[in-house]
């Protein structure tokens, strides 16, 4: 995984504060650790919940609004919710790199 600030370490910490019983998985090509021009970092949700809880992304937004990563670009996190049944399927499909459980 390339992520040398840990920003995907901090990421699950800040979603796992507010959906305790939510899996986080690190995808995409810092997951993978593929040389890409693209650097957000992009994020499996796993919950429960009835319904999605897109406030999420605006807690992550405000969370690193002020943040770089390694080559001193904004911090930019792509979030993807997925309802525990349909997590294999899903991230079976979505082919972005290694999918790696954070929390």
């Amino acid at each position: 995984m390339k992520d040398p600030l840990n920003i995907f370490g901090e990421i699950a910490a800040v979603i796992k504060n507010r959906l305790l019983s939510a899996e986080v998985y690190a995808t995409g090509s810092r997951a993978s650790s593929k040389n890409g021009k693209k650097w957000d970092f992009d994020i499996i949700v796993v919950h429960d919940e009835k319904e999605t809880p897109r406030y999420i992304e605006d807690v992550l937004k405000e969370h690193f609004k002020d943040c770089k990563d390694e080559h001193n670009n904004p911090v930019k996190v792509d979030v993807w919710y997925v309802r525990p049944e349909l997590k294999e399927r899903f991230i079976s499909k979505i082919n972005l790199g290694k999918n790696v459980k954070l929390l």
